[in-house]
């Protein structure tokens, strides 16, 4: 990242409406520029950013950009810009910002920030920040949003109107949570979660994807997503269509057989409390302890319900769907281990 710029503000300062602002950034030709100190600096035609223009940008609201993005003819300089509690920090070189000077996460509403491969935060351990994309925001998705947020997680969150109509939401939810395009959440995740109609899985970006944990939370409904044969005659389930689509992810039924309301309400943050049970299908065993570790850090017990196909035993139509059983019971059903 390069520096930041808000579409709503360069429009004001530059005297243009905001509408034309937005076109000119669809189009790739509004002016590279970022705010510092307060005021709009621009680039100009053919000067890259330089690390000065880069030092003091202040964080400002939704909606904005990266300027590398906004202008793809201006190349970036080698430096690596990261945000921490109102201050850009530029590590410069490419290397990464080191703790404690500029790791935290970007504004949201910009380019997402990106972290390699094994440095913290990756995986889905107990107590670790985790990256999660989330692909639809309906009732289920947006319930998700709100107890991951609230478990300290960082979120992109997308839908299908795009980023513009997740404003509201990340401003409500704060610093942690990213409107962002289907494609860039599901990039921005070390963990996705896709909570779409099942009529919608081949409108997925599927490369975003490849080799991350996927969690589906998606039922098949007849009358809403059209028949399907195979499912009709239950020769394969929903998250194994999901699962052949996404061939190169780790898919993981989970959060489909709760009402959403009750999914924002049962959870219980105390061990000795009662908890609802969640159950957890899936064929990798790695992103099945990931998806569980979430569950329980929002106050639900995971049940291990076997493996992909046996998400078939918590779909509409089953004596688990909409039960709302405790942990014990839910194993009992389950005959879960």
């Amino acid at each position: 990242m390069v520096g930041i710029v808000n579409l709503k503000e360069w429009a004001a300062a530059t005297g243009v409406s905001y509408a034309t602002a937005r076109r000119r950034y669809e189009s790739g030709t509004l002016p590279v520029s970022t705010y510092r100190l307060g005021r709009l600096i621009s680039a100009g035609a053919g000067r890259r950013p330089t690390n000065s223009d880069l030092g003091s940008v202040r964080t400002l609201s939704p909606p904005f950009r990266d300027v590398a993005s906004l202008c793809p003819r201006f190349a970036a300089p080698p430096v690596s810009v990261r945000r921490q509690v109102g201050a850009v920090v530029s590590a410069g070189g490419g290397r990464h910002a080191e703790a404690g000077r500029g790791g935290g996460p970007g504004r949201r509403g910009g380019r997402l920030p990106a972290d390699p491969p094994g440095s913290p935060g990756q995986g889905g351990g107990k107590g670790r920040t985790v990256r999660i994309g989330i692909v639809g925001t309906g009732h289920v998705g947006e319930t998700l949003a709100r107890l991951f947020n609230k478990a300290g997680h960082e979120l992109a969150v997308s839908n299908s109107r795009g980023p513009d109509t997740l404003s509201e939401l990340a401003d409500e939810l704060g610093e942690r949570v990213h409107p962002a395009t289907v494609a860039e959440a599901a990039r921005f995740g070390d963990l996705v979660v896709v909570s779409v109609p099942v009529g919608r899985y081949a409108d997925l970006p599927a490369e975003p994807m490849a080799g991350k944990t996927v969690i589906d939370t998606g039922n098949y409904y007849p009358e809403r997503d059209g028949h399907n044969p195979q499912l009709d005659q239950n020769r394969t389930t929903s998250s194994e269509l999901l699962q052949r689509y996404l061939s190169k992810a780790h898919v993981v039924k989970a959060f489909n057989t709760m009402r959403w309301d009750h999914l924002r309400e049962y959870g219980r943050q105390s061990s000795a409390q009662r908890r609802y049970g969640i159950p957890v299908s899936g064929d990798d065993v790695g992103a099945k302890r990931q998806v569980a570790d979430l569950i329980e850090q929002i106050g639900y017990e995971p049940v291990d319900a076997g493996r992909l196909a046996e998400g078939r035993r918590h779909q509409p139509g089953t004596p688990i769907y909409l039960a709302d059983l405790d942990g014990a019971e839910l194993h009992s059903r389950l005959g879960a281990p």
